[in-house]
């Protein structure tokens, strides 16, 4: 099972926490279709003697409540917290409606309202599948991310980038 610790030198971030740069005074939003259980990131951040949790719950219109996207969120907000001890962690859950996925409307009010300096997406779908109205929205928002200095970070997959590509395909 992996720890906190085992995630500082996987990153290379332990020198930093040995030199007491845990994050603080910065700040991470999670995108997220689900509202969490608080009390299991602090069981989280108890269990490995992190500072208590700064988690912040900032829903994106009506609360999505806890939803099959929990996991995904909580692993994503203790981690995050792992990563930076004693940084402000910020959930953004939003429902998903007729027209757009609530993991779009999370990211869309992160950066729209500034929420954080990091923004983080754990999960979405591989590029190639996305219409073009899709991309440019991602691209959109991440120049717009940028502009306003703040980082995105999006994940590559469980089986990486390569996972979204047909074997013996070049797309």
């Amino acid at each position: 099972a992996a720890t906190p610790l085992m995630l500082a030198q996987l990153l290379q971030l332990d020198t930093l926490h040995t030199s007491g740069s845990l994050g603080a005074g910065e700040s991470i939003a999670i995108a997220a279709r689900s509202n969490v259980r608080s009390t299991d990131i602090d069981a989280f951040r108890s269990a490995f003697s992190l500072p208590a949790s700064s988690l912040k719950v900032l829903p994106d219109g009506p609360d999505p409540g806890r939803t099959a996207d929990e996991a995904e969120a909580t692993l994503a907000a203790s981690w995050a917290g792992a990563a930076a001890p004693g940084a402000q962690i910020v959930l953004v859950p939003a429902a998903t409606t007729a027209a757009t996925d609530g993991l779009d409307l999370s990211l869309a009010a992160i950066v729209d309202h500034a929420l954080a300096h990091t923004v983080t997406v754990g999960y979405s779908a591989c590029e190639a599948a996305l219409s073009e109205t899709h991309q440019a929205f991602y691209a959109a928002v991440y120049q717009q991310a940028a502009a306003e200095g703040i980082a995105g970070v999006a994940a590559a997959g469980d089986s990486g980038p390569a996972a979204c590509h047909a074997a013996g395909s070049d797309a």
